[in-house]
């Protein structure tokens, strides 16, 4: 069973990585008695983060999102490209996760089975909605400008705010 653990130094722990990222956070892809750094997806932030909403947090979701699909050193051409999965989910999956984690020292672990159910439910949710927009690069679904969560159809998922021009049905 693959995990994901991010961890926070402890505010007296020298970490050299601190005097160049936020918080000096780290994560680990943890595979049996084996554990390696995750792959950091640099598109947002220089720095995993996890605690409120922002970019730090989105590229924590991003990079566990693309090792769990198994993309290699995913890159910003790659995604600009429409060749990741991980980019669909990650702005999602950060409110859901990422966003509402500990900020504390507590850091958090997540497994490659609550990653499944997490996304069996959202494809089950929203499959059609989802894969349409990406085919015909829907600009009504998106990010929702309110409060960052993901538009279906012009409303979002988590606030309720609507599009201008859409209508509640």
């Amino acid at each position: 069973m693959k995990m994901y653990k991010g961890q926070r130094p402890a505010d007296d722990e020298s970490c050299p990585e601190r005097s160049r990222r936020i918080g000096g956070c780290r994560v680990y892809v943890i595979e049996g008695d084996k554990a390696r750094p995750l792959y950091h997806v640099k598109y947002h932030s220089d720095a995993f983060e996890w605690g409120y909403g922002g970019s730090g947090p989105a590229d924590t979701s991003l990079s566990i999102l693309a090792d769990y699909f198994g993309e290699k050193r995913l890159n910003r051409k790659q995604i600009e490209r429409g060749e990741s999965r991980a980019w669909q989910w990650h702005q999602p999956f950060k409110w859901a996760r990422f966003a509402v984690a500990p900020a504390d020292h507590t850091g958090f672990t997540i497994t490659e089975e609550q990653i499944t159910e997490w996304l069996t439910k959202q494809e089950g949710e929203h499959k059609d909605d989802v894969e349409d927009a990406i085919r015909e690069g829907d600009e009504g679904s998106g990010q929702c400008p309110q409060c960052g969560g993901f538009l279906f159809g012009g409303e979002c998922e988590d606030c309720g705010w609507i599009e201008e021009g859409e209508t509640k049905t």
